[in-house]
Formats: C-alpha cells, sequence, structure tokens
C-alpha cells in the first residue's frame, strides 16, 4: 500500500488532488456516462442493487447513485487518506455509503463472493501499474451477470497528447527540468493501456466486453463487461 500510496501522491501532486476532481466530475459524468450506464449496468439491476465504485476519491459517484437507487447499498473504495477522509465527511449522515481502503493493486475487501450487481472504475486503470488481481477480485464478489463500467485515458501518439500550450512551454530553451519531467512522466501514465489491451485484461479474468465507445478524439474509453 505504501508504494501505490507513494505513486499517487507524485501522480496526484498532493491533498489539492481532491479539490481538481471535484472540479472537473462533470466530464466524467457526463450525460454520455449515464446513458451509458443505463444502456449497460442498469438493466440488470434489481430495485435496490449493491454497487461498488473502484477508486472512488471524492465518491461523487457514490452520491449519484444513492439518489437514483433509494434503498440500495453503495460502496466506495480509494487507497488515498485525503480522498478517504473528505469522502467520510461528505457522507457522515448516509449510512447507505460504506467505505473502504484498499491497494487496488492486490485489494482485500470485506465482500462476499457474488454479493455486487455492478461495479464502476472511472479514471483509475490508467494509474495501474498492474490491474489483474483488481479483476481477478472483482470477478468473483461480482454476480453472475453482474457489470463492470470502466471509464478511462487510452493510448495515443504524442503528437495528440499534447496541447499546444503545453507544447510551446515543453520547447522552450529554459523549459525548467521538473516541468519536463512532470508532463512527460503523465504522458506515460496516461497511455499505459489501449481499449484492445484492456479488452485482452477483462476477457483473461472472466469477463465479457459488452460494449465500447472512445471520446475526446479517441483519448478516452467507455467500457462495459460482464462477468461470464
Amino acid at each position: 500500500m505504501a508504494d501505490t500510496r507513494t505513486l499517487l501522491e507524485k501522480h496526484h501532486g498532493g491533498a489539492h488532488f481532491h479539490d481538481l476532481m471535484v472540479e472537473t466530475s462533470r466530464g466524467r459524468f457526463s450525460p454520455e456516462f449515464w446513458r451509458f450506464w443505463d444502456a449497460h449496468a442498469a438493466p440488470i439491476l434489481p430495485a435496490r442493487p449493491r454497487l461498488l465504485d473502484l477508486g472512488t476519491g471524492p465518491g461523487l459517484l457514490l452520491d449519484a447513485w444513492a439518489e437514483r437507487y433509494p434503498g440500495g447499498e453503495f460502496i466506495g473504495v480509494d487507497v488515498m487518506p485525503y480522498m478517504l477522509d473528505n469522502a467520510r465527511r461528505r457522507f457522515a449522515e448516509q449510512p447507505a455509503v460504506r467505505l473502504l481502503a484498499a491497494d487496488l493493486h492486490d485489494p482485500q475487501l470485506p465482500l462476499a463472493a457474488g454479493s455486487v450487481d455492478a461495479a464502476s472504475c472511472v479514471v483509475v486503470f490508467h494509474e495501474m501499474v498492474q490491474p489483474i488481481r483488481l479483476l481477478q477480485r472483482l470477478h468473483g464478489w461480482l454476480k453472475p451477470g453482474g457489470r463492470l463500467i470502466l471509464v478511462d485515458w487510452v493510448r495515443a501518439g504524442i503528437r495528440d497528447y499534447f496541447d499546444p500550450v503545453t507544447v510551446e512551454a515543453l520547447f522552450r530553451p529554459n523549459a525548467a527540468p521538473d516541468l519536463l519531467a512532470d508532463r512527460m512522466t503523465h504522458f506515460f501514465e496516461h497511455n499505459r493501456y489501449s481499449p484492445d489491451d484492456i479488452a485482452w485484461l477483462l476477457e483473461h479474468t472472466g469477463f465479457r466486453v459488452l460494449g465500447q465507445e472512445t471520446y475526446h478524439e479517441a483519448r478516452f474509453v467507455r467500457m462495459a463487461a460482464e462477468r461470464a
């Protein structure tokens, strides 16, 4: 867990990342996200589902689920203390929401086999050095036919990754070494997996891909998979 926290501290740049995730949440949980959710996850849910958000961060998806599915149970998992502390304050008066601390590289969660109706993994996969253990465990926690909705950055060429302002800053003769290292590190992190890579990992951990779509000039993917 310590190694993962160190990796994320470097990637996030500190606790202010919580506020950034709140500010940018509409881009992740847009009407298009909910259209995809309604097409691939909602149809198989009972009236009071048990839903699992992997890498929940501020817990905003848990909040949206609680509004959509009164009487359900909503579980958020994260490894970063500043994310969990803020989420616990957010949900202090919501007993339907449970927050768990775990390293998703090898998650140990108090969940019974076949007890989860659907799960989400939103802008988390690209941060994982290896997601195989997570997918194996998730396969066990999901009910047969349970769904995973995954949203993330996917691989693109370097000329398509940086915006013009960043390109100008990077190629200045006096560009700071820290800026160069930070931007290139983010490039490699955000380009870790292609959609085909993710589909391959899902298929080899017992899932069947039901649908996928790329967006934002193919820089992101939404993918739905079923526990086969």
